[in-house]
């Protein structure tokens, strides 16, 4: 075998097969290395093109502004306020669980997020609509940890060296 029938046999699987560009891909892998490893014989140089597999696109489901607002307003105070926070800064779901109140800043009206997909740093603005219920929710934050911290809680320990280091 050679050129010719390598080229059919991919197209085959493509046109015929309607094999997905993954499997289409690994088969012809497979091809390159039982030529190249085990038969040594070089198909580099030979400019193999086949008709290749078509990728399928996949449409987002968006819902609409009153599918939002339903879902938002059917949903208790605390996940509510997430799921403003998603919606009105376009956070994704990591992003929204790992941000901390010292991210939120209220003088600025802006939202930090660290470590991001791709490991990206951005800015997003606060919303005004959610800026006092977060304000809200952060005054009651305070006063649960000042009770714990009252109560002897509010600490973390750090093993071994790490509590000694200043």
């Amino acid at each position: 075998m050679g050129k010719i029938e390598i080229e059919a046999f991919s197209t085959d699987l493509a046109v015929n097969r309607n094999v997905s560009p993954s499997t289409q891909n690994q088969a012809f892998n497979a091809l390159l290395f039982l030529y190249e490893q085990v038969l040594e014989i070089s198909i580099k140089n030979q400019n193999i093109s086949a008709l290749r597999a078509k990728a399928k696109i996949h449409m987002p489901v968006v819902m609409t502004q009153n599918e939002v607002k339903s879902v938002i307003f059917n949903t208790n105070s605390v996940y509510q306020l997430m799921l403003k926070l998603l919606y009105g800064c376009g956070l994704r779901m990591n992003e929204l669980l790992r941000l901390r109140v010292k991210d939120v800043d209220f003088g600025f009206d802006k939202v930090y997020v660290w470590d991001g997909k791709s490991q990206k740093d951005r800015v997003l603005p606060l919303p005004q609509k959610i800026k006092e219920d977060l304000q809200m929710q952060v005054e009651q934050l305070k006063i649960i940890h000042t009770k714990d911290l009252e109560n002897g809680f509010g600490f973390v320990h750090l093993p071994f060296a790490f509590c000694l280091k200043r």
